[in-house]
């Protein structure tokens, strides 16, 4: 069964997706921001797909902090983007496959959240427009897909990737969080378009467990210093997410990621040998 696939957003996770849809013949449209101006334009760029995947967003060039000194660009591309797209996905019935997060969940390791769970953090610019964004979406959207990440990595080197940002710091916060492999989440995406049929809803794309930042730094190899919460409220505008979802959902439609820790020392790998190829 051919399958026609928009996407839009070509950055970091937009990439992944489109390089694993091209890898199995998907026939596939990455939509420029030019062509992304109105619902209008991406109603004509979709009418003829069966799915239209929104990858694009705004987190900030270091971090959500930055988002609340942008908040004309984040509420661009976080919601008002989502929303025309999610209107043309409903002018065309073309189904949408929307990237949202699950950073707006705040507990310890032994509070897992599910997807009927309310949100209870909602702090900053950049967790209101992507939750405001999916919430537009599942509700007016054709047949829509939602699909939660955390703390997005895998073994490209590159700035958006977890690994990369974590070695950027000298210092960092032991937390224990859901975490997303990027390749799991665009092999996922090709499980679902492929499909007869897949549910709509919204769903925790994370791998199953949590992996704390300790062990992340020991995988990496990195040499760096410890702080706790206290000293990290001090230092940031908004507050970080420590949380675990679950992943439960996903896996009873049929799909699995990766055991966490182990996605984590595999990816780690291949990373570290990148980043010392570039040195050298």
């Amino acid at each position: 069964m051919e399958r026609h696939i928009a996407i839009i957003g070509s950055g970091y996770i937009g990439s992944a997706i489109a390089e694993k849809l091209a890898e199995h013949s998907i026939e596939l449209h990455v939509l420029s921001r030019e062509e992304t101006k109105s619902e209008e334009q991406i109603a004509d760029h979709i009418s003829a797909c069966d799915f239209v995947i929104n990858a694009a967003g705004y987190a900030g060039k270091k971090n959500i902090d930055d988002c609340e000194d942008h908040v004309e660009v984040t509420m661009r591309d976080n919601l008002d983007l989502a929303r025309m797209i999610t209107d043309a996905s409903s002018v065309t019935n073309t189904r949408l496959i929307h990237l949202s997060t699950g950073c707006v969940f705040d507990g310890d390791e032994f509070c897992e959240f599910e997807e009927d769970d309310q949100p209870n953090l909602l702090t900053g610019v950049y967790r209101q427009t992507k939750i405001l964004a999916e919430t537009f979406a599942m509700r007016n959207a054709h047949e829509p897909i939602s699909l939660r990440i955390r703390l997005p990595f895998d073994s490209r080197v590159h700035d958006r990737n977890l690994f990369s940002k974590l070695s950027k710091y000298s210092t960092l916060v032991n937390h224990k969080n859901s975490i997303t492999y990027v390749d799991d989440l665009a092999s996922l995406i090709l499980f679902i378009v492929r499909k007869k049929h897949f549910a709509s809803g919204i769903f925790h794309a994370t791998n199953p467990h949590f992996v704390a930042t300790r062990d992340i730094a020991e995988a990496l190899k990195l040499r760096c210093a410890w702080m706790n919460d206290g000293r990290l409220s001090k230092l940031v505008k908004i507050k970080r997410s420590q949380c675990v979802l679950s992943s439960k959902k996903l896996f009873d439609h049929g799909f699995f990621f990766q055991y966490a820790p182990h996605a984590v020392a595999k990816a780690a790998e291949v990373y570290r040998h990148a980043v010392a190829s570039r040195k050298s």
